[in-house]
């Protein structure tokens, strides 16, 4: 049996980023989702819980659980997640995924490449990332 690579990714400083979270509120990992919403149709639904729900997918990134929604991994694959530094004391988790197509004004939503072009996803992971 082949592994694949685990649907997102998450670098060094956003895992700290959210295992932090986890760790001050007594939970247990993190759960992401996409979900309707905004003016461009799609936005990021993200939570630090203390277990996903029946039908998530459940990856490790380094030594952080993360649960993903299963009806939101085809918009999620490729995806890596950053915590950035935008200067000024302003942090930020930073999205590059690569499904969409473009984000609005605000940038708090966005809309996806159309399905033919949008990754098939695989229903066994690694958790090398």
């Amino acid at each position: 049996m082949m592994l694949m690579p685990a649907p997102i990714k998450l670098t060094e400083s956003a895992q700290l980023h959210i295992q932090g979270i986890v760790n001050r509120r007594g939970l247990h990992g993190f759960r992401l989702a996409v979900r309707k919403d905004g003016c461009s149709g799609w936005s990021y639904d993200m939570d630090v819980v203390e277990r996903g729900r029946a039908h998530d997918v459940h990856i490790m990134c380094r030594t952080l659980p993360v649960y993903l929604d299963r009806e939101s991994l085809e918009m999620l694959k490729g995806t890596e997640i950053d915590y950035i530094d935008l200067g000024m004391g302003q942090k930020q988790l930073v999205f590059q995924n690569p499904n969409i197509d473009q984000t609005c004004g605000c940038g708090d939503s966005f809309s996806v490449k159309p399905a033919s072009q949008v990754g098939k996803t695989a229903t066994i992971y690694d958790d090398a990332t």
